[in-house]
C-alpha cells in the first residue's frame, strides 16, 4: 500500500510541476496570443484567469518533456504515466500530448491537479483535448470546478450541470459559482 500511495504522489506532484511550467508559459511572450483570446475573446479578466489557473502549451514538440526531464528529473516514462506525454509510434522517445493549446487544470476536490484539458488555439483537431485515464484520473469519477463550486452547492443546495470547461468558467464569472461540467 505505501508503494502504492507513493507512486500516485509522485503522479500529483508531476502534475503540479506541469501546471507550474504551463503557466510561465502564457506568461511568456510566446504566450502573448493565448492571454489575449482568453481577455478578448472569452471575455475572462485576470481574476478568474488566476482563479482557474488557466494556462497555456507552446507549439512545440517537446518543451514540456524536456523542462521535466532535464530540469526536474522526470523520466519520460513517468510522464506517459501522468498522461502528459507520449509515446512515439514506431520510433524511439515522447512527445507532448498538449501543443499550441490553452490549458485548463483538473483537480480533484481537495484541490489537487489530476488532469488537463487543452483547448486548440490554430483550428487543430481535436478542439479540446483532454488528459487520458490514468491512476489518479477517471473522467467518470470528477466533476470540473467541483473544487471551486462545492461550498456553494452546498449552501443553496444546488448544482448547475453544464457541458464544458468555459462554461464553467463563464458562470463563475458571472457569479454563478454552483456550476460543475461533467467530463
Amino acid at each position: 500500500f505505501q508503494k502504492e500511495l507513493s507512486r500516485r504522489e509522485r503522479l500529483f506532484k508531476i502534475l503540479a510541476l506541469a501546471k507550474g511550467w504551463f503557466g510561465d508559459q502564457l506568461r511568456a511572450s510566446s504566450g502573448s496570443e493565448a492571454y489575449k483570446y482568453l481577455l478578448n475573446t472569452r471575455h475572462l479578466n485576470k481574476g478568474i484567469i488566476d482563479d482557474f489557473e488557466l494556462r497555456y502549451a507552446p507549439n512545440k514538440w517537446d518543451g514540456l518533456l524536456n523542462y521535466m526531464n532535464k530540469v526536474e528529473g522526470v523520466p519520460s516514462p513517468l510522464l506517459v504515466e501522468a498522461g502528459l506525454a507520449v509515446p512515439r509510434k514506431g520510433q524511439t522517445g515522447f512527445y507532448d500530448r498538449f501543443r499550441n493549446r490553452l490549458i485548463v487544470p483538473i483537480n480533484d476536490q481537495q484541490g489537487r491537479v489530476i488532469g488537463f484539458g487543452g483547448r486548440s488555439l490554430d483550428g487543430a483537431e481535436p478542439k479540446y483535448l483532454n488528459s487520458p485515464e490514468t491512476e489518479v484520473f477517471q473522467k467518470g469519477k470528477h466533476l470540473f470546478g467541483l473544487d471551486k463550486a462545492a461550498n456553494s452547492i452546498r449552501k443553496v443546495d444546488r448544482a448547475v450541470v453544464v457541458e464544458g470547461y468555459f462554461d464553467v468558467i463563464s458562470l463563475h464569472s458571472a457569479g454563478i459559482d454552483n456550476s460543475v461540467a461533467a467530463l
